[in-house]
């Protein structure tokens, strides 16, 4: 791997775990959707797992322009 590349994968891997903050998520479960301000890392982005009310939720779509993410209930 190139030395600037991982310099900047660090660097990006570091800024995703350091600052967190307030979150806009839809939970889009076969049964309900629901909205909620979750505190999540600033670099949260699709692909990403969380944990939320006691379910766990993979991180599947976000509004374009916007901090709201779309999350699908992880299968079991």
């Amino acid at each position: 791997m190139h030395a600037g590349k991982m310099v900047r994968s660090r660097r990006e891997a570091e800024r995703r775990g350091r600052r967190r903050g307030p979150r806009v998520v839809i939970f889009d479960a076969p049964d309900s959707v629901r909205v909620a301000v979750v505190d999540l890392p600033e670099g949260a982005a699709v692909g990403d797992r969380i944990c939320h009310d006691g379910r766990d939720w993979c991180i599947t779509g976000s509004r374009t322009g916007t901090r709201v993410l779309i999350a699908e209930p992880e299968a079991n």
